[in-house]
């Protein structure tokens, strides 16, 4: 390798580093946000006797983030919880027939899962909470529903349809619970 292809792979390789250490320092924030909205929560409802709605709610969006981000740009593949006993045993095309199958496995699996979860998404996609009915962008369906809406409203479509879909944005911050709750 030349100095210029070394130097550009140090470069690189930096650049790797960085982004590793601002993903780390995003998931550790969303940890921070997990324990402060808990911990405000408890006080909230042990010191001033008001339970809050939202903070539930807010705790298991981070949560799911959390795991996805950790996944996605934390975790490699060799560190993830893996059954290999049988699999280094093998010889290479074993291990490339394993391979496929197990694959093949996990599309079936994705495949056969499929219909529940567009079932929950649409279900989620109707359903309010007291994060989505705020107009929060945390909950994508309520975001992409209120988006759309907007469009609506300004495209000239008639009156009736965004009637036909719910309140309108302006209507649920006005029903957005200000901290008692559930």
């Amino acid at each position: 390798m030349n100095e210029a292809g070394t130097r550009q792979a140090g470069t690189l390789e930096r650049a790797g580093a960085a982004l590793q250490r601002a993903a780390r320092l995003v998931a550790g924030l969303m940890f921070a946000g997990v324990f402060l909205v808990f911990l405000y929560k408890i006080v909230m409802r042990y010191a001033f006797h008001e339970a809050l709605a939202w903070g539930e709610e807010v705790s298991v969006i981070l949560f799911i983030w959390i795991i996805f981000w950790a996944n996605a740009f934390i975790m490699r593949d060799r560190e993830q919880i893996s059954f290999d006993l049988f699999y280094h045993r093998l010889p290479p095309a074993g291990r490339r027939v394993t391979a496929i199958l197990r694959l093949v496995l996990i599309g079936a699996i994705v495949a056969a899962a499929l219909p529940g979860a567009l079932d929950y998404i649409g279900f989620l996609w109707r359903e309010r909470t007291p994060v989505s009915a705020c107009g929060s962008t945390s909950s994508i369906p309520a975001s992409a529903s209120s988006s759309s809406r907007s469009w609506r409203g300004r495209s000239g479509r008639s009156a009736g349809s965004s009637a036909a879909t719910g309140a309108s944005t302006s209507s649920r911050r006005r029903a957005c619970p200000t901290g008692s709750g559930s």
